[in-house]
């Protein structure tokens, strides 16, 4: 053992110290923790019955093996050096519920945190991260890349996430932009999106994923949910990020907040319908926003985009593209080709071996028959299932590099696709093992 320990008390000393902890309200699972770690770590068991810790646990004071594992890691992330019976200083006042969901963070984002955030908010934050997890590389990688102008790199991701903050939270730019016009310090800019000690906003940013943005009043920090990797900023740099958006306005008469809103993200903003005020008790507001889901409405439109904004449209064009393109399809092969796939129900998805996606996937469908089927013979059954995987593998190919395709596209792109692909692959082994049998048969039969 690396760091051996020694702990010069008898058995009965140790279990009476154990009891006491136990007991004890606070901060005492720390040092539960440590001593749960003393216990493996040590010959102090061997003056009892006990043969580990988990049985210890178990016996004298109900904590299954679970109990015992978070306790001991909780000790090992937040303890003094990692080994001791007491916290470190920054963590002080957080409590067992909060540092058994902080164990589910990175120590970048742990290291924003604040002991007067509840339970609630930290879960959120977990939850961020957590969602984040679910979008896998390749939908990140082509969604549309968030723009920003040319700054540092560092002040390009602030700019991105503030820009994506006030995008989906049309209410936080309002608010920002109405503190400047009566004032234009950074403390208004703070006064704006810091209504507590301290505020944390998950930001989904096009290209790059879930950025946490941490605010309180003498700092800022951006840690990316995907790396961990963590920024540091100034407010007067967040300032000079508002004015860059077009947030705050260095005019006599600057436009309304609204009408800065909508000039910048390209459409109509969406008011709420005003809603008579309940005499409850308001809940304590979260000290957490979460990331809205980014939708294809979420990203900036065109001109020609904001005239038609037809929203059926735009939650039908995918499955409608998809249709035009067989139906494209089976007229240049004069009808040959049916659609088996949806059985004549419109709205569903068609991903047939024999329409492909559009004409460029036709012609690689025709030049990868013509690489393994010759004209002299008649393609054998492994031919034909190499042709078919290579067809719908193409097929996948182009249709997740279309510049439009957003990530719900591709999500029902592979929901469609991989069990094709899956059942092709499939039916190719199977041919490739009858192939060998039958030679083996052959053999066997030579011989």
């Amino acid at each position: 053992m690396e760091n051996e320990i020694t702990y010069q008390k008898t058995y009965a000393q140790f279990k009476e110290e154990c009891d006491t902890v136990v007991k004890q309200t606070a901060e005492s699972f720390v040092r539960l923790g440590y001593l749960l770690k003393v216990a493996r770590d040590t010959d102090i068991l061997k003056e009892s019955t006990y043969n580990t810790v988990a049985e210890f646990a178990e016996a004298e004071y109900g904590l299954n093996a679970t109990y015992v594992s978070r306790f001991i890691s909780i000790n090992d992330r937040f303890s003094e050096g990692g080994y001791s019976d007491r916290l470190e200083s920054k963590y002080q006042g957080f409590g067992y519920a909060k540092l058994s969901v902080m164990l589910q963070l990175p120590d970048a984002m742990n290291e924003e945190l604040s002991a007067d955030m509840t339970k609630a908010d930290i879960t959120a934050v977990k939850d961020e991260f957590d969602a984040e997890k679910k979008v896998t590389d390749i939908e990140r990688m082509i969604e549309p890349q968030a723009e920003a102008p040319e700054l540092p790199m560092r002040l390009q991701l602030l700019y991105k996430t503030l820009d994506s903050l006030g995008e989906s939270e049309p209410e936080i730019f309002i608010k920002v932009a109405k503190s400047a016009d009566l004032e234009n310090t950074e403390s208004r800019v703070v006064l704006a999106m810091v209504p507590s000690d301290t505020k944390v906003y998950s930001v989904r940013v096009m290209g790059l994923g879930r950025m946490v943005l941490t605010c309180s009043e003498d700092k800022v920090s951006i840690v990316n949910s995907r790396t961990a990797d963590k920024q540091l900023y100034t407010w007067a740099e967040v300032k000079q990020m508002w004015e860059e958006i077009g947030a705050i306005e260095e005019l006599p008469f600057p436009n309304k907040p609204e009408e800065r809103w909508e000039k910048h993200y390209g459409r109509k903003l969406e008011i709420a319908p005003v809603q008579e005020e309940k005499k409850e008790t308001k809940k304590k507001e979260s000290k957490v926003v979460k990331a809205k889901e980014v939708t294809e409405t979420d990203t900036h439109l065109t001109e020609a985009e904001n005239k038609s904004n037809d929203s059926e449209n735009e939650n039908q064009g995918f499955e409608n593209e998809s249709h035009d393109f067989e139906n494209d399809s089976c007229e240049d092969d004069n009808g040959e080709i049916e659609d088996e796939t949806d059985n004549g129900n419109p709205g569903e998805d068609d991903y047939s071996d024999e329409a492909e996606a559009d004409d460029e996937v036709e012609h690689v469908e025709v030049a990868a028959v013509e690489d393994f089927v010759d004209d002299s013979h008649e393609p054998t059954p492994i031919e034909i299932e190499l042709a078919e995987c290579i067809n719908l593998l193409d097929g996948y190919r182009a249709e997740l590099c279309k510049p439009n395709l957003t990530s719900r596209g591709v999500r029902e792109l592979k929901d469609n696709m991989v069990p094709l692909i899956a059942q092709a692959m499939g039916r190719l082994a199977s041919a490739l093992w009858d192939k060998e049998i039958a030679e083996d048969d052959e053999e066997d039969e030579g011989e």
